[in-house]
């Protein structure tokens, strides 16, 4: 590696900020991250851990790292990262699977420890739920500040849709904020992704968001497609 380069260089969307996050019960995991402190978030698919993980990246001039990348490139991408003051390692579950990959991970946060880094972390499960995980990672990643991220209620969901909506210059009226929370998905990933579809039919059909035209944009094909992914 040259100097401070990043073995993977992954792109952060402008999306992905604190202000853009419903905080909703979240509101001390947000702080720890804003305030740069080194956290672990834990959390069904879907509470935002990603989204938070890019936003304290962004807000700190670090990295992001996911573990897909990592099993994607192989192990030895990991020598780059022990430098970065603020890193962000994402999908830790695939770390501590069986393999080398929990060994290359106590190694990096074992360095970054030693060097005095912020790291944020960010798994299905806290530490003592993750399934076969060696005793020294675990112990390691014990000693991290841990966070239990909640779902958004329904008045949060309210509030992820029209700040969402509002961000991007479109108008929802009221049946369609109802109809939307009773019969799209909730997670905050596809909600957005939703939102940037409807933006841009919108604006090549020069429409205006009634129910019949959402409920016939999102019957459409690109629509499903575009409502596959997921936020961790």
């Amino acid at each position: 590696m040259n100097g401070m380069q990043l073995p993977l260089a992954v792109q952060l969307p402008q999306t992905a900020a604190f202000d853009s996050f419903v905080a909703g019960a979240n509101a001390e995991a947000i702080g720890a991250l804003k305030n740069g402190q080194s956290a672990y978030l834990f959390g069904a698919g879907g509470t935002g851990k990603t989204h938070l993980l890019m936003a304290a990246a962004r807000a700190h001039n670090g990295a992001y790292l996911p573990w897909s990348a990592v099993a994607t490139a192989g192990l030895a991408v990991l020598d780059g990262y022990g430098h970065p003051r603020y890193l962000a390692i994402d999908e830790l579950d695939l770390a501590t699977t069986p393999g080398d990959g929990w060994q290359a991970l106590l190694r990096l946060l074992d360095q970054r420890h030693q060097h005095r880094q912020i790291t944020w972390c960010a798994a299905l499960r806290p530490p003592d739920a993750l399934p076969d995980i060696a005793a020294d990672l675990r112990t390691r990643l014990a000693q991290f500040p841990r966070y239990g991220l909640q779902t958004l209620d329904e008045e949060g969901q309210r509030t992820l849709l029209l700040d969402g909506a509002r961000r991007r210059g479109l108008k929802l009226p009221e049946d369609v904020v109802r109809w939307w929370l009773r019969h799209l998905p909730r997670n905050p990933a596809r909600v957005l992704k939703t939102l940037d579809h409807l933006d841009q039919a919108a604006l090549r059909e020069q429409r205006r968001l009634t129910l019949p035209f959402v409920q016939s944009v999102l019957a459409a094909p690109a629509a499903e497609s575009g409502q596959t992914g997921q936020s961790r």
